[in-house]
């Protein structure tokens, strides 16, 4: 009976518990929306925070595309990320971690290109992607981890 009480405690404690740890944890900001392709309008390496609906119709504009509804400035930020040109297909971002960390919401964004010998398209592509997310608490940054090719205006894949 001694033993039976005791795991009741033992049960009621690590239930009270697991309620307070689950009260103190942060809270995660939500990826609400998530776009991309190819060909923007852009043909620089750019990263955006966007915290306006002037702002949220612009970064649409860059990638060629009408802005979708749902962006609300009081609740939520877009952020924009743009290659820049690049020689053919292939080419995409990664959001390896995006979260809370010393202090900030960090967005950790990586270009992902083609395997040697892979078949892509012949064509200069500029790929993007956008992001919506729940505002967080902490600032926001951004942190890209490729680098802008140089390659002329006029310039064709070869």
């Amino acid at each position: 009976m001694r033993s039976l009480q005791h795991t009741k405690r033992h049960r009621i404690a690590a239930a009270c518990l697991l309620i307070v740890l689950s009260l103190a944890a942060p809270a995660h900001t939500q990826e609400v929306g998530r776009w991309s392709g190819a060909y923007a309008e852009e043909q620089e390496a750019v990263t955006m925070l966007v915290d306006s609906a002037a702002q949220w119709t612009k970064l649409w504009s860059m990638a060629r595309k009408d802005a979708p509804t749902g962006f609300d400035p009081a609740h939520r930020i877009g952020i924009g990320i743009f290659l820049g040109r690049r020689p053919t297909g292939g080419y995409g971002i990664r959001i390896p971690f995006m979260g809370p960390r010393e202090g900030k919401y960090v967005i950790e964004v990586e270009e992902s290109s083609p395997e040697p010998g892979a078949i892509v398209t012949q064509a200069i592509t500029s790929p993007w992607l956008i992001l919506l997310i729940e505002r967080p608490d902490l600032p926001v940054s951004i942190e890209p981890r490729f680098h802008a090719l140089s390659l002329p205006r006029g310039s064709t894949a070869q």
